[in-house]
């Protein structure tokens, strides 16, 4: 079962396909490309496997996601979620004109955060900001000029009240699990 009625399914395929819009971002918010505790349920595995080609049989471009408490972008993602191209450099323009959909995890707002857990999935980015789990709140920024969209992600410091953009924090250990390439 895969949890989605059918009338669902057709209503998702032809809204995506009667779209004529330059940009299509989809928010959901139990995440089907996550490095969260919920990744390989039952529940996800089977909306991972009806959703995916929907998605990029629909031209879209992002999937925001949410649920796991973790914070995490994948690899762009192709059909039958094969990784269709490498990760996104934050910033830099989102489409999927045959280069697959990024679907970022967009970490937690409030307080509860969850670890980290390395999968099978094509994750790109995530693992380096969080050990084991998050500590500050997490948001995204959604970027559009008309005819292009780009994603950045930022962490929210509660004590300092300063923003920073998810890229740019790469704490000593981060470093250390990029050069191990973990």
């Amino acid at each position: 079962d895969n949890n989605l009625n059918p009338k669902q399914l057709e209503w998702l395929k032809a809204d995506l396909k009667n779209t004529n819009l330059n940009n299509k971002v989809v928010l959901m918010h139990r995440g089907i490309y996550t490095a969260g505790p919920h990744a390989n349920d039952v529940v996800t595995v089977n909306l991972r496997n009806t959703l995916t080609n929907i998605f990029n049989e629909g031209e879209v471009d992002l999937v925001l996601q949410g649920n796991e408490h973790v914070y995490s972008e994948s690899k762009f993602i192709g059909n039958d979620g094969k990784v269709a191209s490498g990760g996104y450099a934050p910033g830099s323009t989102i489409a999927n004109n045959g280069n697959g959909v990024l679907y970022v995890c967009l970490g937690s707002a409030g307080d509860k955060y969850n670890e980290y857990e390395t999968n099978d999935l094509p994750i790109y980015r995530g693992h380096a900001y969080q050990y084991p789990s998050l500590e500050k709140p997490t948001f995204g920024k959604l970027s559009f000029d008309g005819m292009t969209i780009s994603y950045t992600g930022y962490i929210y410091d509660l004590d300092s009240g300063k923003i920073t953009k998810i890229i740019d924090i790469i704490p000593w250990w981060g470093i250390l699990l990029i050069a191990l390439g973990i």
